[in-house]
């Protein structure tokens, strides 16, 4: 006779959590593993937005491009951004679902950063909306 186990690890991948204000979601941000969603609450909201995940970047042996961390408002079009700015470092990203308004400068700026997405959004009376830089020009 012989037994076959199946031994698995608990995924450490990815957990969706919601928040209500702008320091709540960079304090998720910061604190995010491949994978997660971060639901922010419908609503109105004023401040500056780091989307820093550059810790979440992978490595050819463990690509993040499955599992991208995701910000994204909670009903499309229902979560306003008034003012602040939004910067995205990192691999693998997506920021969903915001309706954009009034930024000064530039709202969404991109530093060397590789497969992030903005999608679904709405930008209003924004000066410039996205702006890419970075020391390496295919990084953009």
């Amino acid at each position: 006779m012989i037994l076959v186990f199946w031994v698995s690890a608990p995924s450490t991948y990815g957990a969706d959590y919601n928040v209500g204000s702008i320091s709540d979601l960079n304090a998720k941000i910061a604190n995010a593993v491949k994978g997660d969603v971060i639901i922010l609450q419908n609503g109105s909201y004023s401040g500056s937005i780091q989307f820093d995940c550059t810790a979440l970047n992978g490595t050819a042996d463990e690509p993040t491009n499955d599992d991208p961390s995701i910000v994204k408002a909670e009903t499309p079009g229902q979560v306003q951004l008034t003012g602040g700015s939004l910067t995205i470092s990192g691999n693998h990203l997506i920021w969903h679902g915001f309706y954009v308004t009034s930024s000064e400068n530039v709202y969404a700026t991109f530093i060397n950063a590789q497969h992030c997405r903005i999608t679904n959004c709405k930008f209003e009376n924004n000066k410039k909306v996205i702006e890419l830089r970075g020391t390496d020009r295919s990084r953009c």
